[in-house]
């Protein structure tokens, strides 16, 4: 395995700002997605190039840092992405993209991640086991994303006022990889698609 493509989307009821603000907010990234342990490092302004590292400990014992860096953010079409690799110095990256359409329900998420593994160890064991793995964290995360939101709310700025980190310009969050596991309050469903890597 080589490559590693999927998707997932969900339909939750909080407003696409409202959810932008949250899944950009890296310092509390570790209060909704239990894949992230920590933030340890983050940017003081999140500009293009901007990189944060976290914490992953999605499955007890295993625990690696990964480090993000911001590509593209567009508050206005409520648009993101980063690359994503591990600490460790391993060639292999992720790209991870993320769009909200607003709906009449509520917020379609949609994020995608393109891993490219670069190294034996990676394209043979921890390839195929992450392949597994993220389908499910993503689902997941995503499924709690919700009532994360809903409860923050009233303490949250909207994307009309500044992200507390973006300044004037960009933000996003450091997800290089999701795990959730709250009770479900996501409404309408969760897909998600893969193709062969």
């Amino acid at each position: 395995m080589r490559e590693i493509h999927d998707q997932a989307e969900v339909v939750i009821d909080p407003n696409p700002h409202a959810v932008f603000d949250a899944i950009t907010d890296i310092e509390h990234l570790p209060e909704w997605n239990e894949a992230i342990e920590a933030v340890i490092e983050r940017a003081t302004r999140l500009v293009q190039g901007a990189t944060w590292t976290v914490e992953m400990h999605p499955s007890r014992p295993i625990r690696w840092r990964s480090i993000s860096t911001l590509q593209d953010l567009d508050p206005e079409g409520l648009r993101f992405s980063y690359r994503t690799v591990n600490a460790d110095g391993n060639p292999s990256y992720s790209l991870w993209s993320w769009e909200l359409t607003p709906k009449p329900e509520g917020t379609k998420v949609s994020v995608r991640w393109d891993v490219y593994l670069k190294t034996l160890d990676r394209r043979l064991l921890a390839g195929p086991i992450r392949k597994r793995q993220l389908r499910k964290e993503v689902a997941a995360s995503l499924d709690v994303l919700s009532a994360y939101v809903t409860d923050n709310t009233a303490t949250r700025p909207t994307i009309s006022q500044p992200h507390p980190e973006a300044g004037a310009t960009s933000g996003t969050t450091g997800f290089s990889s999701m795990v959730g596991g709250r009770p479900s309050t996501a409404s309408n469903y969760v897909t998600a698609h893969c193709s062969p890597g």
